[in-house]
């Protein structure tokens, strides 16, 4: 992504596309990581990945940076397609929006979550973390009295995702 980036040559862009259908690949059905992604979908690490060729455990780490890390790579990955990579695009969209849903009533996100998150659930107090408007097609708004939580993924200047 970063000679992509550096360059603007679609060579490289078109090189650094394994790695996104890696990580679509070992998506969980409840929309984000584990800490490892098994091919084999007999293989004794394989998940309850979103394409069905898993089986296994569903659920969602934030731990150890899982699926925030796979997010902060798709995010660029998902740009640099123009948004127009409808896999990398729903993954993101996937990702970020049960991320949000698994967020709690104090404002707090679980270590670990699964399927069984109550969509679109609200906080007795504050608002639910949103995303900004990153493909010119969604933004999340809220206005409160009370406290307001936000979830920002912000990449430094130097990051190779950046």
């Amino acid at each position: 992504m970063r000679a992509y980036s550096a360059t603007g040559d679609r060579y490289y862009l078109n090189a650094a596309t394994g790695t996104p259908a890696a990580l679509i690949y070992g998506q969980l059905k409840s929309g984000g990581w584990t800490n490892a992604i098994d091919f084999d979908p007999m293989g004794k690490l394989a998940a309850h990945y979103r394409n069905s060729k898993g089986r296994g455990k569903n659920n969602s780490l934030l731990d150890d940076d899982q699926t925030t890390a796979a997010i902060r790579f798709l995010i660029p990955a998902n740009k640099a397609h123009e948004f127009q990579n409808v896999e990398i695009h729903q993954a993101v969209e996937l990702a970020l929006n049960w991320l949000l849903d698994a967020q709690v009533k104090n404002g707090a996100f679980p270590q670990v979550w699964d399927d069984l998150v109550e969509r679109n659930a609200t906080t007795t107090r504050g608002v639910k973390a949103n995303f900004p408007n990153f493909d010119g097609e969604r933004k999340a708004e809220s206005r409160t009295t009370g406290t307001c939580i936000r979830l920002t993924i912000t990449l430094p200047e130097t990051s190779p995702l950046h």
